[in-house]
């Protein structure tokens, strides 16, 4: 019974690993077809598992030599926000595609390739299975493509005009103001370090009121500006003066 079981994990490992072999093989043929330099890397960066095991697996990669990892660990991480331009810069080329056993990924930093596949949106459609999480209330925008996409596309389109994204713009633009009054008591120009403890609160309030007078014609005003009522004494001396919000009476 024992060997068995044995057996059969071991066909099933056997069987696995030859389906990820000719999966990376199929993907690697397809790479270098292409004629676009490529980069192997062993995870794909959106997958599952590696996603949940990277907080043990990536401290492990991190103790191997340089000389190993240096070309293709960091592309199996979200790394566009924090390396920006510099893979593109290692590999000399602003366009490269990352080569894994699940599949392949391409990255460019060519305003050209970029126009083309936006606007090619037939020859390039998206990956829709990695948009499976966010299929919570069904099909959207963003997780359909085709004819299905197209409605959903007419749907939602009507909002986001240049005429509200003028308004969501210069609405921003008055509130950010207005809490930066806020915080130094309006002399913006003030030069002296001071920390601010409710930045979490007002980064919230700063979403809702532009939300409120893009999407409900609502105009808020800041507390504590002109027209407005304040939160308490208390609420303008803690942006004010730093202090912290345990000093304050009833918070």
């Amino acid at each position: 019974m024992f060997s068995t079981i044995v057996l059969a994990l071991l066909v099933s490992f056997a069987l696995y690993a030859l389906k990820i072999y000719t999966q990376f093989a199929r993907n690697l043929t397809a790479a270098k077809t292409s004629g676009i330099p490529y980069v192997i890397i062993p995870f794909y960066q959106v997958n599952r598992l590696y996603q949940l095991s990277q907080i043990f697996l990536v401290p492990i990669v991190r103790k191997l030599p340089a000389s190993w990892t240096e070309l293709w660990f960091d592309l199996t991480l979200e790394w566009a926000w924090a390396r920006r331009y510099e893979p593109f810069k290692r590999l000399g080329t602003d366009t490269f595609i990352t080569v894994s056993p699940e599949r392949n990924e391409l990255y460019t930093a060519d305003a050209a390739v970029i126009s083309q596949i936006t606007s090619r949106k037939n020859d390039f459609p998206k990956a829709l299975e990695v948009y499976e999480s966010i299929k919570l209330y069904g099909n959207n925008v963003i997780t359909s493509e085709g004819q299905l996409w197209r409605h959903h596309r007419k749907i939602t389109s009507p909002p986001f005009s240049e005429k509200n994204n003028h308004l969501v713009w210069t609405e921003t633009l008055e509130q950010c103001q207005a809490m930066l009054n806020d915080w130094f008591d309006g002399n913006t120009g003030k030069t002296e370090s001071k920390t601010i403890y409710t930045l979490a609160d007002d980064a919230m309030r700063l979403s809702l009121y532009v939300i409120s007078r893009a999407g409900f014609g609502v105009h808020l005003q800041w507390p504590g500006t002109e027209g407005a009522h304040a939160n308490g004494g208390c609420q303008k001396r803690r942006r004010a003066q730093s202090i912290k919000p345990s000093d304050c009476p009833g918070t």
